[in-house]
């Protein structure tokens, strides 16, 4: 494993060290086409509005399980972190803090499923602004690209 200098932030080393473990084949991160990956996250942004938010006590069961599983990757910015099975990368509307709060959202690998919720408006706004997020996440990615 390559070692980091001047690096006073743990957190960030793990991230680092885990990103490399997925390159060198370690961890499998699913490889999704433009088409999938956005068929996905209209699916995912849909469900907030047509299943709502599941209870406190479901997101807490969630949230243990994905804390237990080897596919999680840690991040500074959230404290449970990404999935890293599901392919979405680290994008901020992809964050385990999110998604485990949508009741119609399931684990990629079967640990749990997703609910039936009910029609909530009151997250129109939130996915806005995701989706809005989403965007300048993706579009200041392709910038510094170039």
């Amino acid at each position: 494993m390559k070692k980091y200098n001047n690096v006073s932030d743990m957190d960030s080393v793990k991230i680092h060290e885990e990103w490399e473990k997925s390159i060198f084949g370690e961890i499998k991160i699913p490889k999704l086409t433009f088409w999938q990956f956005f068929v996905g996250y209209v699916k995912f942004e849909i469900s907030s509005i047509f299943n709502g938010n599941v209870s406190s006590k479901k997101f807490e069961k969630r949230k243990n399980i994905c804390l237990s599983c080897d596919g999680r990757i840690t991040d500074p910015a959230d404290p449970i972190g990404f999935c890293n099975k599901c392919g979405c990368g680290k994008n901020p509307r992809s964050r385990l803090s999110v998604k485990l709060t949508v009741a119609g959202i399931e684990c990629p690998i079967g640990k749990w499923k997703k609910e039936r919720g009910t029609i909530s408006f009151k997250n129109i706004p939130k996915v806005v602004v995701g989706i809005c997020v989403t965007v300048w996440y993706n579009v200041s990615r392709l910038w510094k690209r170039n």
